[in-house]
């Protein structure tokens, strides 16, 4: 069965910091799009031929637009240097309908986001659905620099934050607390391969439908894991 496209045009392109941009795309004709889940992401295919995996970052209420967050990654291999060198307003792009590896759960319990750099873009659209169903929740956001807290004044009016600046002030995310810190919560983790493998190994004794991740890049190497409401869905960062 062949994968089902729409084509949408890119509106906007927003600098948020020197690394990351949001990329709006809207339906040409101003129709509404697919509705999609927190947590989603869709595939874009880009005029040069690769095709590259972005989280939609909007609130899931919002039908008019999806917003991607895109991070510029040092070793690029045309995507993310694509969409920041070349790609223009006006541009239009194949992308496919809206999937989830990545959703949030049915109760009503605590939901603990933790992003690592880039991998706000899916916290963040689930900070929107939270805060609209009134579910109490609690962001970490870990980045290098200040300069990179590229979503931290919308997470500020969605929930509380806890930003880590590991390069400037040397604090990180110790997973041990934060689970203490939430006993009765779902925790939800999305960022770069060493921070999920220490929320991997921290969770390990946490109830398995508790623990919910998505890796921008397939775990390597194999090793036996758990059955987890977890994403198996490998995001390219380049």
């Amino acid at each position: 069965m062949s994968e089902e496209r729409l084509t949408l045009r890119v509106t906007a392109l927003r600098w948020l910091s020197p690394d990351v941009l949001t990329l709006e795309l809207r339906s040409p004709d101003g129709t509404p799009l697919p509705a999609f889940e927190a947590g989603a992401h869709i595939d874009l295919h880009l005029p040069n031929g690769i095709t590259r995996s972005y989280s939609l970052c909007n609130d899931p209420a919002e039908r008019s637009y999806y917003l991607l967050g895109i991070g510029k990654a040092s070793a690029s291999r045309g995507g993310s240097r694509y969409i920041f060198d070349d790609l223009r307003l006006g541009t239009l792009l194949p992308v496919s309908a809206p999937r989830n590896h990545f959703a949030l759960d049915a109760s009503q319990k605590e939901a603990v986001l933790i992003a690592g750099g880039i991998g706000a873009t899916p916290i963040l659209s689930m900070a929107y659905e939270l805060a609209r169903s009134g579910r109490p929740a609690h962001i970490y956001y870990a980045v290098r620099n200040r300069a990179d807290l590229a979503f931290m004044d919308a997470f500020e009016k969605l929930a509380s934050v806890t930003p880590y600046l590991s390069a400037e002030t040397g604090t990180r995310i110790s997973f041990p607390d934060v689970i203490a810190a939430h006993p009765d919560a779902h925790f939800y983790c999305c960022g770069p391969t060493g921070m999920l493998d220490s929320f991997e190994e921290a969770t390990a004794t946490c109830p398995p439908e508790t623990v919910h991740l998505e890796r921008f890049a397939a775990k390597l190497p194999p090793t036996m894991r758990r059955t987890k409401a977890s994403s198996s869905n490998a995001f390219s960062p380049g």
